[in-house]
């Protein structure tokens, strides 16, 4: 009994393990099969990772070809470059020669250019000393002939080419005349030629100055009462002289334009002064030694060169509106009313008499601005008022412009000598 217990017992126990085997045994097999499928999958993974290992095998194959044909062709650029180096180094070699020639050029070209400034210098400094010396020599000349010559219009005519000569009349703003520096420099010198222009004039013309006497007749013909002596003669040049007063040089016209300043002649520069003492301007007081102080030394005699200016431009337009040379004529006309027939001129005679009269008129309102007496000879005064314009009907403009001239001043003359 027992021992069949036994057997039962080991036969269940058999019983069990073997279960408990077969179960251990199928897990295994389970786990074979999953271990088959994962090695398969592993297989075909790595299949696929062969696979594009080979492709990129292919890529960097075809790579290390465009590579290795690009290292020949750099091969072959570092070969052009070595080339053009090599080429490059002859070049600069060239250059450098060019260099070495050029400096020595240039080193030329400066002394060259030293010379040419030495020169340069030498010839302005030249210029500046035989324009001196010329100009001079040509108002010496026109000088004498204003003493020598009898006749009015050759004494006015030599007047202006005497003013004409003046230094600062032939002025061009280059050279010694401040053209190597600023505009400041070029006006300094222009002052200076001023200043010396007035200082010589007002030397020169104390010569045929009498102090308070104004006679535009004065040595003019025997026919007004006149005698060409020597008290005479001062008279017709100092009158001569003052009608020129206003003559400018052409090339002092051309420079002054160029260079922005206004134009000059000894009239202006006179007027300047005057208008300065009447009426000082802060310029004036702070300028220092100038043509202006040069005028005003000689104040009576610029008061009377303008005084005289308008009476002999009186008498050179009454000599172009009638014949006052004839004794008769001229003795009537003092004593009688005399007709003006303003027919008789042409266009250009009218318009020399219109630029006549306006610079007498000129004359009249500068003396009355600077509160100045206005002297007019007695024997012009009774030739203007026994004046009746006839045939002054005309429509041209330049008649009634010249008409209207003569009415004005003789409307003035009137109120001035009742």
């Amino acid at each position: 009994m027992k021992l069949n217990s036994y057997i039962t017992i080991a036969i269940v126990a058999i019983n069990l393990m073997g279960c408990d085997q077969k179960k251990k045994l199928d897990n295994m097999h389970d786990a074979t099969l999953e271990m088959r499928d994962t090695t398969k999958g592993v297989e075909k993974t790595s299949n696929r990772m062969s696979e594009q290992v080979g492709e990129q095998l292919e890529v960097s194959g075809e790579m290390n070809a465009g590579l290795k044909e690009q290292l020949a062709v750099s091969g072959e650029m570092n070969s052009g470059l070595k080339e053009q180096l090599a080429v490059s180094g002859e070049m600069n070699k060239g250059l450098i020669e060019q260099l070495a020639v050029s400096r020595e050029m240039n080193e030329g070209l400066k002394k060259q250019l030293d010379v040419s400034y030495e020169l340069k210098d030498s010839t302005n400094e030249l210029y500046d000393a035989l324009r001196q010396g010329d100009a001079l020599q040509l108002r010496r000349e026109a000088w004498d002939r204003i003493i020598n010559t009898p006749d009015l219009v050759r004494k006015v005519s030599e007047s202006g080419k005497y003013f004409m000569s003046y230094e600062f009349q032939l002025w061009t703003g280059a050279g010694k005349d401040g053209g190597e520096g600023s505009v400041e420099s070029q006006k300094e010198k222009r002052e200076i030629l001023f200043q010396q222009a007035v200082r010589e004039f007002f030397l020169d013309i104390q010569e045929f100055y009498v102090p308070g006497e104004i006679k535009p007749l004065g040595g003019q013909n025997k026919l007004f009462g006149m005698d060409k002596g020597d008290g005479e003669q001062k008279h017709a040049n100092f009158n001569a002289i003052a009608i020129a007063l206003d003559q400018t040089n052409r090339k002092q016209i051309i420079a002054a334009k160029a260079l922005g300043l206004p134009e000059k002649s000894m009239y202006s520069l006179i007027q300047d002064a005057l208008t300065e003492r009447a009426q000082p301007s802060e310029k004036a007081r702070v300028s220092g030694t100038t043509y202006i102080e040069e005028v005003l030394l000689q104040e009576a005699i610029a008061w009377q060169l303008i005084q005289a200016r308008h009476n002999i431009l009186n008498l050179v337009i009454l000599c172009q509106l009638t014949d006052v040379k004839n004794p008769v004529a001229f003795a009537r006309k003092l004593a009688l009313r005399w007709d003006l027939d303003i027919s008789k001129l042409n266009s250009s005679q009218k318009k020399l008499l219109a630029g006549y009269i306006g610079m007498m008129q000129e004359s009249i309102s500068f003396l009355g601005k600077n509160k100045q007496p206005i002297r007019v000879d007695g024997k012009l005064v009774k030739l203007w008022k026994n004046m009746n314009i006839v045939n002054s009907s005309g429509k041209e403009a330049a008649t009634l412009a010249l008409v209207g001239q003569i009415t004005s001043y003789k409307a003035w003359l009137s109120k001035a000598y009742p």
